[in-house]
Order: structure tokens, then sequence, then C-alpha cells
């Protein structure tokens, strides 16, 4: 968790330093916004990594769990045009919340409450995968 928001600040930095990209929103806040999008994205990687065996297994189940997450997420194309229900799957991707802040931070100046209905989403992911990672160990564990 320290390793991703370290890369966050780092990518936040070259791109306000190095691509000259204005942040015209509150900085403190959008690095705020990132703490939850790393806890829920390292929550999906310690459930799929408490589900198997291998390392390997472990490798594979994130890239078919990732995957879909990023096409769904809204970066390649509108979370509004795709279809009613995949809308609605694309609700438990950590990513859709934070391209979101991201965008508003960066191209327009978003407002704290616009950050905050993009950010409660993200912390109940991570609630809900932390959660199960936990049980999915203990389980193993007996």
């Amino acid at each position: 968790m320290v390793a991703g928001g370290i890369v966050g600040c780092i990518i936040v930095i070259i791109s306000i330093f190095g691509f000259s990209i204005p942040s015209r929103g509150n900085l403190g806040l959008f690095l705020a916004a990132m703490l939850p999008f790393v806890f829920s994205t390292v929550g999906f990687g310690l459930v799929i990594s408490s589900v198997v065996n291998t390392q390997q297994q472990a490798i594979l189940g994130l890239f078919f769990a990732l995957m879909p997450f990023m096409l769904i997420s809204g970066f390649a194309t509108p979370v509004e045009n795709m279809p009613t229900w995949l809308q609605y799957v694309a609700e438990i991707s950590p990513l859709k919340h934070f391209l979101i802040i991201v965008q508003g931070s960066f191209l327009k100046s978003m407002p704290p409450e616009e950050v905050w209905c993009n950010t409660w989403p993200m912390l109940i992911i991570a609630a809900v995968t932390y959660t199960s990672a936990t049980l999915f160990v203990e389980r193993r564990l007996q």
C-alpha cells in the first residue's frame, strides 16, 4: 500500500512538472482520495491471493480479474455508453471511481462533495475485499 501511494505521488509530480498538466482542483483532496483507491486495489489482490494456491495462479487471476475492470472503468469508452447491466458491474471497479476523481481534479475544479461521492464507494470496496480476504485466509488456516 505504501508503494502504491508513493508511485501515485510520483505520477502526479511527473504529470504536473514533466508534462505541464495543470491541476485545477485541490491537490490535497486528490491525494487523500488516492488512498482509498490504493486500499481497494490492494484488497482485490489480497482476495485473489487468498483463494489461489500458487504464484502463477495469482498472476493469472489478477490478469483475468483486472483486465475486465480496466475495460469497464471508462478509460477507453464512457460508462454511460455501456449496457445498463454493465454500468452496474462497473460500479464495483475502483478504477471507475478514481478516474472520475482524476479527471475532475486535473481538468476541472471538482468540488469536495463530488470527490466524496466517488471516494466512499472505494472505501466500501476496500472494506469488502479486506474482509473477504481475511475470511478466506482464516478458513484456509483451519
